[in-house]
């Protein structure tokens, strides 16, 4: 399936962005997000995908509350804005 998306993602010359890590978020809109990276600069993206694991950063900044606890299980989550679906 990784390699099946990955030619999709290629194909949509949607950008990925692997050496980045994520702060926070400055600002988000209907039109997309801009966040702010820990070498200082900003990205703008409509979607931000959160593929770095258990310890995620992504995660931590949208669910405070939340512990990671290792399950060895896989899974995909989502937020989408109802207005969008």
């Amino acid at each position: 399936m990784s390699s099946e998306l990955s030619a999709m993602v290629r194909e949509a010359n949607i950008p990925i962005n692997y050496h980045k890590k994520f702060v926070h978020i400055l600002t988000e809109t209907e039109e997309g997000i801009i966040f702010k990276c820990a070498d200082s600069t900003t990205e703008t993206a409509t979607c931000l995908v959160s593929a770095d694991g258990i310890h995620s950063r992504v995660h931590k900044y949208l669910y405070l509350d939340l512990e990671p606890i290792f399950t060895n299980i896989d899974a995909v989550t989502a937020a989408v804005p109802a207005s969008q679906l």
